[in-house]
Parts: C-alpha cells; sequence; structure tokens
C-alpha cells in the first residue's frame, strides 16, 4: 500500500488500539521490504449486565469458585473477551517520514495491510528501525522507550521495525506496533504453544480453560533456555497458537515473563461468543497447515525447525508440510506430553516418507541438542 496523505487515524479518545507482531518480507525485485500490519480496535465493555454472564460463563465451565472470579489475574484474562470490536476505524502509522494507512477495521475490529517500504526509506528513519538485539519492549498502549539510531537494514541481515498511529492532536497516548523483517536466508522456529513451550493440559479442557483464567501460566521447564540457544545462533521465531487472539496479551507477556525469544505471531479468529467455551483453544488440522504454510512460501530460501507436541495434531501437521517443502526442512522436535501418545503406527503415518534423523522425539528439553 503505497503511503497515505490522510492527517490522523479515524479513532476517538476510548478507542483502544492493539498491533500484534509481524513479519517483513524483502522483495529482491522492487529492492523493498513487504511488512504485514495486522491489529485490532476495542472499547472496554460499558455493560454491567453482559459483563456478569460472560465472566459466569467462564466461571461455570471451569468451575471457578466466586472468590477466584474477583481475583484481578480472572478479570484481566478474562476482560479482552468482553471488549466491544469497533468496525470503521481507518488506522493511519507514522513510519520514517512517512504515513501510510494501516487499514480499516472490520466487524470483528480487526484491521491489517502489507506496506511496501523501500530500503531508501529505511535509511532516512529516525525512529522506526530496532537492532537485530530485538524489538522495542513498550506496552502497545505506552509510550516507547530510547530506541537506537536508525540504520538501512540490508537484506541478508534480521530486525525489527517499529511504528506509531498518527493520532488526533488533542490524544496524548504513544500507540506503537512492531514487525520482524526477515533475511530470504537464514533459520526460523516454527513453534506450538500450548503444552509444548506453556503447560496447558490441552486434553483435559476444564483444567485448561481453568489454568487461562484464573493461575499464572507455567513454561514447560528447560525450553526457554533451548530457545535462547537457538536464537542466540541466529534463529529467528514464529509463535503459532490455536489460542484466540484475545489472549494476545497474556501469551506475550507469558513469553517475555520467561524469557522465549521475541517473534511473530499467528492466533486464532474466533466468533466465541457463538461457540462453546471448549472451541476457545480447538483447531482444525488445516488451521495450523493454513498459518504455516505461507511462511514457507514466502520464505523458499530459508530452513525451518518445527517444534510441537503429541496432544493434538502437530505431528501429522508438520509431517504433511515436511513432504511437500522437504527441503527447507531443518527438523522436527515433538514434545510427548505422556508416554503413550505417540505410539509406532501414528509416528509411521505422521513422518512417512522423512529421513529419521530429522525427527525428534523427548520428554524433557534436557533431551534437546543446543544446536538448531
Amino acid at each position: 500500500m503505497s503511503p497515505s496523505l490522510a492527517a490522523v487515524s479515524a479513532i476517538q479518545a476510548l478507542d483502544e488500539v492493539y498491533f500484534f507482531p509481524t513479519l517483513g518480507v524483502w522483495n529482491e525485485a522492487r529492492q523493498a521490504w513487504q511488512v504485514a500490519v495486522h491489529g485490532i480496535v476495542s472499547r472496554p465493555a460499558l455493560g454491567r449486565l453482559m459483563e456478569r454472564a460472560v465472566l459466569g460463563l467462564f466461571r461455570r465451565y471451569a468451575r471457578i469458585r466466586a472468590t477466584q472470579a474477583k481475583d484481578e489475574l480472572f478479570r484481566l484474562r478474562a476482560s479482552p473477551f468482553l471488549a466491544e470490536p469497533l468496525s470503521r476505524r481507518k488506522i493511519i502509522i507514522r513510519l520514517g517520514a512517512r504515513n501510510y494507512v494501516a487499514g480499516v477495521s472490520g466487524r470483528n475490529g480487526h484491521f491489517g495491510t502489507t506496506l511496501e517500504i523501500a530500503a531508501a526509506d529505511l535509511t532516512a528513519t529516525a525512529d522506526a528501525f530496532v537492532a537485530a538485539a530485538g524489538p522495542p519492549r513498550d506496552s502497545p498502549n505506552s509510550a516507547p522507550g530510547t530506541e537506537p539510531p536508525a540504520a538501512a537494514l540490508p537484506p541478508e541481515a534480521d530486525g525489527w521495525l517499529s511504528w506509531r498511529v498518527v493520532l488526533p492532536e488533542a490524544d496524548a497516548r504513544v500507540l506503537t506496533g512492531r514487525a520482524q523483517l526477515l533475511a530470504p536466508g537464514g533459520r526460523s522456529v516454527i513453534s506450538d504453544v500450548d503444552d509444548t513451550i506453556k503447560v496447558s493440559r490441552v486434553l483435559q479442557r476444564k483444567l485448561l480453560v481453568r489454568g487461562t483464567f484464573s493461575k499464572p501460566f507455567r513454561a514447560v521447564a528447560g525450553m526457554a533456555d533451548v530457545y535462547r540457544q537457538w536464537a542466540e545462533q541466529g534463529a529467528a521465531f514464529h509463535y503459532v497458537s490455536a489460542s484466540p487472539w484475545q489472549l494476545f496479551g497474556a501469551l506475550e507477556a507469558f513469553r517475555e515473563s520467561n524469557g522465549f525469544p521475541a517473534g511473530a505471531w499467528e492466533m486464532k479468529h474466533l466468533k466465541w461468543r457463538s461457540a462453546p467455551v471448549t472451541r476457545l483453544f480447538v483447531a482444525k488440522t488445516t488451521y495450523k497447515r493454513n498459518k504455516i504454510e505461507p511462511l514457507l512460501l514466502a520464505y523458499p530460501g530459508r530452513q525451518f525447525v518445527f517444534v510441537g507436541d503429541s496432544t493434538q495434531h502437530d505431528p501429522e501437521v508438520y509431517g504433511g508440510i515436511a513432504r511437500k517443502h522437504p527441503e527447507q526442512l531443518a527438523g522436527i522436535y515433538i514434545r510427548a506430553v505422556q508416554p503413550d501418545d505417540l505410539p509406532p503406527a501414528r509416528l509411521a503415518r505422521a513422518f512417512a516418507e522423512i529421513a529419521p534423523e530429522r525427527i525428534h522425539i523427548f520428554r524433557d528439553a534436557s533431551e534437546l541438542s543446543f544446536a538448531c
């Protein structure tokens, strides 16, 4: 999308704008980055009756006691589900010396687009480029910290690009977003979340819901150490979760507080008010394939490491993708949550035609090699 002539975003003071970490792809022919932008516009729920009804639904299903439901953690986790999505909000962002239209929110509040950012524009950017050490650590709706001086990002290096929302003059907030710019070559880790890096108990639905809304998230022991070692070796990270976008803030806070490397996120869109609570964390086998395969197509020169677990369909999904793109497969790592989750027949079907040395089954992170 070309630069915008619009002056400011069409949002009001009570509107909340959040961006999700995305990716940028280098286009050699155009000497430019194709940068995805994805966010949501919403407003905190004002209806007390609706709030009580929804919170009551979560409490009943997860058997959360009334005292727990009054807990700050429960309300913090549940509040994004109560927010009112806002449509027809045009978002203008400032990236370098130019304004761009980042999209117009739809009925579900989500907006997005793909921007073309010429490499030459990044050279002149005063506040957009963040070095490969990591993304800005700001909350999406808080003022940013001090950022390093700008520099042109060559296509052979990885880094992060940040932007801010152009707001009406009376609105003093600083709302920021970011995208990870990946070189055409290199290595990427595609990671599942539930029961792969976070203890979730996906197969025990009520415990899963209860843990999501009333208990602190707990990391799978040792996985952050492995991921940090891989990041130090130059790997980029993509987190693909079957959880709905309403949980992004909580999951991103979990990632950061436990020391997992920053990365782009893919999560599920769900009209949850018309669906059973159990569907909040369940996805069809096509869901992950449809999220992951475009990454391989966008980066044909990169090698991919797939990390998942045995509780749902990760072996089958990863095996199917690996057979279609064998030249991009660096390895598949599957955490066996229960000893009998991966019988030989299942493994044979899931990983048929894939070289055995590319498949790694583990129960504990200590079994993993630190070489990515």
